[in-house]
């Protein structure tokens, strides 16, 4: 079967406030929290809330590319997903959009990421400002479920009753 590649945005399984293990909180001067956690950030062979699945090699892909981002503390997150945002509808411009990291809209950085057990784990610290203080607070005082996006170029291969297979992943240089 012939690759069809297309951008993936990804909405992951939605983390509930048991699956969040707070590492450390911070009370910054202008009152504002700041919360480092770990939690799962993507599941590896399940079918996703998009009816996508991810191979184990490719979840060991994506931790490779993006570990010395991470470690180099340049794996900005931004909050809201990339796709919803007012403006054109092209294809080529929605693409522009996923690629770019606004830091405008940014609430975190993950620090470390890492592949265990089926599962893309991340240590992630919400951000002094921007979108941070947000995030903080509906991690640690309102302990709300928490969705992450993956956001890469790939391949995907149709593979039955609706579910796409990710192939290759082609990492957002940013």
């Amino acid at each position: 079967m012939r690759n069809k590649y297309s951008l993936i945005m990804e909405t992951t399984t939605v983390v509930s406030p048991d699956d969040i293990q707070i590492l450390e909180e911070t009370k910054l001067p202008n009152g504002h929290t700041k919360v480092s956690f770990k939690t799962r950030l993507q599941e590896s062979d399940k079918r996703n809330a998009n009816n996508r699945s991810y191979s184990t090699n490719i979840c060991e892909s994506i931790v490779s590319q993006l570990h010395p981002k991470a470690s180099a503390r340049n794996m900005l997150m931004e909050i809201d997903h990339p796709m919803f945002f007012s403006g054109s509808q092209d294809p080529n411009t929605m693409k522009k959009r996923a690629s770019v990291v606004e830091i405008n809209n940014c609430g975190a950085l993950c620090r470390n990421i890492s592949f265990k057990d089926g599962q893309i784990l991340g240590e992630v610290e919400t951000l002094s400002s921007f979108k941070g203080p947000d995030l903080s607070n509906l991690v640690s005082k309102d302990k709300v479920n928490i969705g992450f996006s993956l956001r890469a170029l790939g391949g995907v291969n149709k593979a039955g009753n609706g579910l796409m297979e990710v192939n290759t992943i082609y990492p957002i240089n940013n």
